[in-house]
């Protein structure tokens, strides 16, 4: 199994690599490729054996919802200053965020790779530099880009049991680069002028 999937790997990075001279390999590769994950065979409830595809993700998707807490007011800055803009993004930092870009990560619902982002990261990083300004500018992100891919990964415990699984997010590569930028912009210019309540520890250091 593991020299299937280091092959695997393998043969996507030499086509990303080559993506330049074979747009046509290249566009069939991303076409072909299938997003699905399979999920658990079945799932026990209250004694009753579930099956079918959809009951079982119906089942986990309870199972996820009644685990969500939502957040209270009272964990968010309230000393935000005003009229904070964020400074336009350059071309230099899409590269890098291209670059940082992996293909071990699985890929979210548009089914490109991370490999294929980085190789041709000269390539994108113009139009995506202006695709990312004109998102901060406008305060709009396109709908798309908020869809995820939720998949279940079981944890322990039986496999039958709903409630010994947790949900992986898995967002759109090219979203994963803007929110890699807009978090280094924040931590270096946003954070030091807030006072974050302790209970905040995602995305900042040293929590």
């Amino acid at each position: 199994m593991a020299n299937i999937k280091s092959t695997k790997v393998k043969s996507e990075v030499n086509l990303a690599t080559q993506a330049k001279n074979n747009h046509k390999a290249c566009f069939s590769f991303v076409c072909n490729l299938d997003g699905n994950t399979q999920l658990c065979a079945e799932l026990i409830v209250n004694g009753a054996t579930y099956t079918e595809p959809e009951d079982i993700a119906n089942l986990l998707a309870d199972k996820f919802s009644s685990n969500f807490t939502p957040l209270s007011p009272s964990i968010f800055p309230q000393d935000i200053p005003p009229n904070i803009t964020f400074p336009a993004i350059i071309r230099e930092q899409v590269l890098i965020a291209l670059s940082k870009a992996k293909n071990t990560v699985s890929m979210g619902p548009d089914n490109i790779p991370g490999c294929l982002l980085n190789s041709m990261k000269h390539d994108l990083s113009g139009p995506l530099e202006l695709l990312f300004n004109c998102s901060l500018q406008t305060g709009f992100m396109p709908h798309k880009c908020r869809k995820t891919t939720i998949i279940s990964l079981h944890k322990d415990g039986p496999s039958t049991d709903p409630g010994n699984y947790r949900p992986i997010s898995l967002t759109r590569n090219i979203c994963k680069a803007i929110e890699r930028i807009s978090m280094e912009m924040i931590n270096s210019d946003i954070v030091n002028l807030l006072t974050l309540n302790p209970s905040q520890f995602g995305f900042v250091g040293g929590r």
